[in-house]
């Protein structure tokens, strides 16, 4: 009976841990996704929904002009997938 409270109890402690890790990577990711979408933390989810409308608006690799590099097509591709990211982040 005793290893088997302790096991429980080892069980319990390290899904507590576990959760508490959870919630500082979320915390974190959800700063990351404000700084790229560059909101504030009290935007609402309509605000978040416009702004990532704009970025997409302007960051899309549709819009950059005939003659850009494949190096500017790609890095007009990364900041649109860092947007979506974000996005997805912040609507959840």
């Amino acid at each position: 009976a005793g290893t088997f409270g302790l096991m429980f109890l080892w069980g319990f402690v390290g899904s507590w841990r576990d959760s508490r890790v959870k919630s500082s990577e979320k915390e974190n990711k959800r700063a990351w996704a404000l700084e790229v979408m560059g909101v504030d933390d009290t935007a609402s989810l309509e605000e978040v929904k416009q702004r990532y409308r704009q970025l997409i608006k302007t960051e899309h690799p549709d819009r950059l002009p005939a003659d850009a590099t494949a190096s500017q097509r790609r890095a007009a591709e990364e900041r649109v997938q860092r947007i979506n990211r974000a996005y997805v982040i912040l609507s959840a």
